[in-house]
């Protein structure tokens, strides 16, 4: 019977030395398999805090209070503070007094609405006393180790960007100062769009700056129907880079008058992309006196004309030479007819003695005065001047 027990005993032994051998090699390969996730862990860790440490931008993780819990030396780059020395401090401490109050708000509304993702821009005070512009984007999440929210922020520093935009929005407002004070219309052309009109664009035009600055305000409705194709030739010229000529067009205002201009044009860098500066200066007034001048002159000349061919001219070619004179008065004033006249025995009438007209023009007929021009014996005996439309 001791026999068999030993026996018994011993094969339980067996069993549970197997059992144990077996157990201790799942450990030894747990314990590798453990080995194994701890030098990648290790590995991920290193390679975190490489990527944390060398980081082109700021990084930090802070409490919901604003406490720094880590920072990265970007960031301590950025506000000229030490590691150290930051996480003695809280967020609040290096932000701009005008935007402390701005952005605890902003830190409020993201904690409380548990919005994960945010990005705002705002101001430090470096610790040499100058200001940075910076632009955080970040995170909300849950330390797994202590279940703490805290805010995981990347931050990157933009004062050149916001320098630049100062100094754009400056330089557009001198630019602007400057154009407004201007006699000339004022644009600026961008990709076929007008971006930007001059107080006498307003002025002259008709239309309000918000009119003419309407994304479907067409400009081309600006410009007289004969001058079309010229615009359209010189648009196309400046949108191929090529720099035009000073030349005269025809522009329609915003109730139908014609404005004669002269455009002076030239490509420029408007925001960093290349755009049409345009300069239109009114000439109507003076296109008017050029016109009335040359109307003189040609008026003049054609007095001196007609006195030289009546000087000691044969009584026999005076009735041609007045014909061929009113001809000459048809063509240099542009009308259909010239007629001369002289008045009836009883004064009632206007007889025409001489007339020429234009082809296809009937002659000036006998005028009564009495009916026809009621109103002409009054001017006559003042010696005024007059003109009759046909």
């Amino acid at each position: 019977m001791k026999k068999q027990n030993d026996t018994v005993s011993k094969d339980q032994l067996f069993r549970e030395l197997e059992t144990l051998r077996k157990r201790n090699a799942e450990l030894e390969k747990l314990a590798d398999e453990y080995q194994d996730i701890e030098v990648t862990l290790r590995e991920r860790d290193r390679e975190y805090q490489l990527v944390f440490e060398k980081a082109p931008a700021g990084i930090v993780i802070l409490d919901t209070e604003g406490h720094f819990l880590k920072v990265n030396q970007k960031y301590c780059e950025i506000t000229g503070y030490s590691e150290e020395e930051l996480l003695k401090i809280r967020t609040q401490d290096i932000t701009h007094p005008d935007d402390v109050e701005y952005t605890d708000a902003v830190v409020k509304r993201i904690i409380s609405s548990e919005d994960l993702s945010h990005s705002f821009i705002k101001r430090y005070i470096r610790k040499d006393g100058l200001v940075v512009w910076v632009n955080l984007t970040g995170n909300l999440f849950k330390d797994q180790l202590t279940g703490q929210i805290q805010r995981f922020a990347i931050v990157i520093d933009i004062t050149d960007l916001k320098k630049a935009e100062k100094d754009l929005w400056e330089s557009e407002q001198k630019f602007s100062n400057m154009a407004d004070n201007l006699p000339s219309m004022v644009f600026v052309n961008l990709g076929g769009k007008v971006v930007y009109v001059n107080k006498r664009c307003h002025e002259l035009l008709g239309y309000t700056i918000e009119e003419l600055l309407s994304p479907d305000f067409n400009f081309l409705s600006l410009i007289a129907p004969e001058s079309l194709e010229l615009i359209k030739d010189k648009l196309s010229k400046h949108m191929q880079g090529t720099e035009i000529s000073p030349y005269e067009y025809v522009l329609l205002t915003k109730e139908g008058e014609r404005l004669n201009a002269i455009m002076t044009s030239r490509l420029f860098d408007y925001q960093g992309k290349s755009a049409i500066l345009g300069i239109i200066t009114d000439i109507t007034k003076r296109k008017e006196m050029e016109e009335a001048l040359a109307e003189r002159l040609r008026f003049e000349e054609l007095i001196t004309t007609l006195s030289a061919r009546f000087i000691k001219m044969p009584a026999s070619e005076i009735d041609q030479q007045i014909e061929n004179g009113l001809k000459l008065v048809v063509e240099a004033l542009k009308v259909d007819r010239s007629s001369l006249f002289k008045f009836s025995a009883d004064r009632t009438e206007l007889v025409v003695t001489h007339s020429y007209a234009k082809k296809g023009f009937k002659p000036t007929p006998r005028i009564q005065i009495e009916k026809d021009i009621p109103w002409l014996a009054l001017k006559l005996q003042r010696g005024e001047k007059f003109q009759i439309s046909s």
